[in-house]
């Protein structure tokens, strides 16, 4: 899957990992799946969130999060909340 070649990359090249994420997310909305565009929403963030982009990672994780509320999603939703609260302390 894409997010997993996103996820592997994101430890070595940022770059190449956000084509995967742009990739996966492309294809999600093309298929309309609601739970992978989440992830692939969840995936942009963390990578900019890496790249030290903390405002753009907490836009991503924000539109992650409202669609998983959306799907009652109860785990995704607090490890969103944990990210949240991880890039809002970065910030500071």
């Amino acid at each position: 899957s894409l997010l997993i070649l996103g996820f592997i990359t994101n430890k070595s090249d940022l770059i190449k990992a956000r084509t995967y994420y742009d990739e996966a997310l492309a294809l999600a909305q093309k298929l309309n799946n609601e739970k992978l565009i989440a992830k692939a929403y969840k995936d942009i963030g963390q990578n900019y969130g890496t790249q030290g982009s903390f405002s753009k990672a907490s836009e991503y994780h924000m539109k992650a999060l409202n669609i998983f509320k959306k799907l009652n999603d109860k785990r995704e939703i607090a490890d969103i909340y944990i990210k949240l609260a991880n890039n809002r302390t970065k910030q500071q």
